[in-house]
This record gives C-alpha cells, sequence and structure tokens, in this order.
C-alpha cells in the first residue's frame, strides 16, 4: 500500500465531463489498495462548497482544496489581469486565440500553491505524486527536490492536438510553425522529467516515444460509471455529447453543422440535432442558427436523454479516448465517429459504429444507420465490446501493476 498524490489543475466534479469521468474512476481504482490524497487549487467561493463535500463522499478519499491569495504577489496579480485583459480584448482575433489554444498551460502555479502541496507530501507521508492534464504539466519542475515517484497520467497529448489544429488553417503563419515545435519540445523536455507516463490508450504510448520521450510508458485506460439502458430504435434524432469549452468539441461540431446538416436535412427534413451540455453564447451565434438543432445545456439524467438517438462524434483534433464513446456505448446508443474520434479504441467500422472522415460518406453513414437490423447490431457489438474491455476491476488490475513497475 502507498501514499498518493493526485495533483489537478480544476475540480472534477460533478460528472459533467468525460474528462471528470475518467478522474474520478481512476482515483477509485488507486483508492482500493492505496491511501490516496487528492489535491487542486479551488476559488474562495467554492472551498467549502457542497460540490466538494459530494466529491469527497463519491470519492471515499482526503480532498484538500487550496485556495490562492492571488494578489499577494504584485507579479502574479499582474499576469492574471493581464491575461484576463488580453483575452476580453482579443477572443475574437483568430490569431490569438490559435496562439492560446496551443499553449501548454495557462494557469499560474504559485510559491503559495508549490509549498501547500510540500506540506501535504511531507505531512502525509507521500509516496507517489500523480499530476494529471497538461496545464500542471510543469508543476515536475517543482519535485526534483523532493524524495517521490513522479508519475504523469497524460489525457491528450497536446503537440499531436496542436499538429491537427494547424493542419485545418489553410496558411498558417510561420509563427505558428515555430511555436509548434517549441511546445513540443516542452512538452517533450517536462514529460522525461517524470519516473512514469500512463497513457489512456497504446496509441498515445506508441506517439511518445516515437517524439523522443525515454521514460517508462504504460498504455492503461479510463472508464465511465457504468450504465444499463435496454436499446431504443433511432433514426432521425442525432445527439452530440460535449461541452464547447473543450476545443476540440466546438471545431468537431462546427465542422459537422458547415459541411454535413445540410446534405442530410436537404434529403430528409425530418433529422434533428441535439447538443448535450454547457455552450457559450459566443459558440451558438458563431455555429450559426438552424432549425432543428437544440442546445440542451447540462441534462440531470444523460441516460434517458441519450435513448432514441443517434451518437455523431465528429472529432477531427485532438488525442487521447473519447469518453463520450464509452458512455453512449454503454447506454446503447448507435455511434457514427470520425477515425480520429474513436482512436485508441476497440470499434471497427461496420462491426461495431460507424466511421467516416468526410461529409459525403459521414451523411450517407446517417442515412445507413437508420436500418433497424444493421443498428442493432452494431448496438450490441459495440456494448459487449466497452463491458468487456472498460470495467473498474479491469482498471484496478491495471493501475496497481503500473505501480508495482515503478
Amino acid at each position: 500500500m502507498k501514499n498518493i498524490l493526485v495533483v489537478l489543475h480544476m475540480c472534477p466534479y460533478p460528472l459533467t465531463t468525460g474528462g471528470n469521468q475518467a478522474v474520478i474512476n481512476g482515483i477509485k481504482a488507486l483508492s482500493k489498495h492505496n491511501n490516496v490524497v487528492l489535491l487542486f487549487p479551488s476559488n474562495r467561493k467554492n472551498s467549502n462548497s457542497k460540490r466538494i463535500k459530494e466529491l469527497e463522499k463519491a470519492l471515499s478519499v482526503e480532498v484538500e482544496t487550496f485556495t490562492p491569495k492571488i494578489f499577494n504577489s504584485k507579479v502574479t496579480a499582474y499576469k492574471y489581469l493581464s491575461d484576463k485583459i488580453m483575452f476580453y480584448l482579443l477572443h475574437k482575433n483568430k490569431d490569438y486565440m490559435i496562439e492560446r489554444e496551443m499553449n501548454l498551460c495557462n494557469n499560474i502555479i504559485t510559491d503559495e500553491f508549490i509549498n501547500y502541496m510540500y506540506n501535504i507530501i511531507d505531512n502525509k507521508h507521500i509516496d507517489v505524486v500523480q499530476i494529471e492534464f497538461v496545464p500542471f504539466l510543469s508543476l515536475v519542475n517543482a519535485l526534483e527536490g523532493k524524495n517521490v515517484t513522479k508519475v504523469f497520467v497524460h489525457h491528450e497529448l497536446r503537440f499531436i492536438r496542436n499538429k491537427l489544429i494547424l493542419s485545418k488553417i489553410r496558411h498558417a503563419k510561420n509563427y505558428f510553425t515555430y511555436l509548434f515545435e517549441k511546445l513540443k519540445n516542452e512538452e517533450i523536455s517536462l514529460l522525461n522529467k517524470f519516473d512514469a507516463i500512463i497513457t489512456l490508450s497504446e496509441i498515445d504510448a506508441k506517439k511518445l516515444k516515437q517524439n523522443g520521450v525515454i521514460i517508462p510508458i504504460f498504455p492503461s485506460f479510463a472508464i465511465v460509471s457504468s450504465h444499463t439502458q435496454s436499446w431504443v430504435y433511432a433514426k432521425y434524432r442525432l445527439t452530440f455529447l460535449g461541452p464547447g469549452m473543450h476545443n476540440p468539441n466546438f471545431q468537431g461540431l462546427k465542422w459537422f453543422i458547415d459541411n454535413v446538416w445540410e446534405r442530410i436535412t436537404k434529403t430528409d427534413d425530418k433529422y434533428s440535432l441535439d447538443i448535450i451540455g454547457k455552450w457559450s453564447k459566443e459558440q451558438i451565434e458563431e455555429l450559426g442558427c438552424h432549425d432543428k438543432i437544440n442546445y440542451l445545456g447540462f441534462v440531470d439524467n444523460l441516460g434517458d436523454v441519450l435513448k432514441g438517438s443517434i451518437m455523431i462524434v465528429p472529432i477531427t483534433i485532438g488525442s487521447g479516448i473519447r469518453m463520450k464513446i464509452l458512455e453512449a456505448a454503454q447506454y446503447k446508443i448507435p455511434i457514427i465517429t470520425t477515425t480520429i474520434g474513436c482512436e485508441g479504441l476497440p470499434l471497427k467500422d461496420n462491426e461495431n459504429c460507424f466511421i467516416a472522415d468526410t461529409p459525403v460518406d459521414f451523411a450517407n453513414k446517417i442515412f445507413e444507420i437508420g436500418k433497424r437490423d444493421l443498428q442493432e447490431r452494431l448496438v450490441n457489438n459495440a456494448y459487449k465490446t466497452i463491458i468487456k474491455n472498460y470495467s473498474l476491476n479491469a482498471l484496478i488490475v491495471s493501475r496497481d501493476k503500473i505501480l508495482e513497475s515503478i
């Protein structure tokens, strides 16, 4: 049994995103045979909120929240305010937003936070510090003097995501090519300061090795909460699951609306699209006003809302695995995805989902998946595949083996 400190840049609760579910279930797996402490920054308003108490109850682990005193340092205050002002002034400037999206980290890691983390490491006799997500990747620099094993859980390879972002820009500035190489080198360099890396798929592990990561990499996986639901035939109702704050969601949905939506509605105007998750007014305006496209926001019972729909996953940038596909498979919802959308998952075209990468193909797959017998076969095969390969017990075994190896 080891004492493990998991450090995040945000509160992983409630379970409204795939990333949050991946984190929560990963911590549940770790805490089965280890003592786990969870640390993340929280503003003063939420530091003792009902949300934190619910999180402690859901995990049954000790939760430490750090409330920063933003304006204790003039330098910190300047960085914080300048970032806010720049975003307010330039959020409609495409070049600025591309650079912001590509950057490794927009979070301010302060001396105060590092000291708070050190106190936990010393007082709780921490053996392993596990950092998750790119925004806190550079925190490894603060652990070099500590006698702990340093582990990073890489949910999404940022340099792969950045490469895909650049590939979508018709005339990318030379500066962005420079920025891509700079940020990639920083990412690889920081990863090599850890003692071990956990990726969510074999594909991501292979990409890291190919691009210069020389420390041990352990492919594992992530899971969503278990669901049971009967299949309900769907034909005309499409659903998209994910918040707009995650840029791959925004870019994927924009690609679908700009290139696929008109193709299917011109052929048959009975189709509708329900978008589940929080989206800003500005994002909705940029996607445009369309009949039969509905923004539902956060929903209390995801299974009820997904029932009787076809899930589309038109993701065109990013890496890691798409938790929304695991959700859909468990809820017995038919899935149409791009190749990037299902990367790292054991899904095959026409076996347990449909895979399409062009607007014409994506539209045709939407029409085809409406065949009842075909849809039922795809749904049942996807459910069996996910249940077999993505269980909490399997995740516990996987993470225990990793801890034994490092």
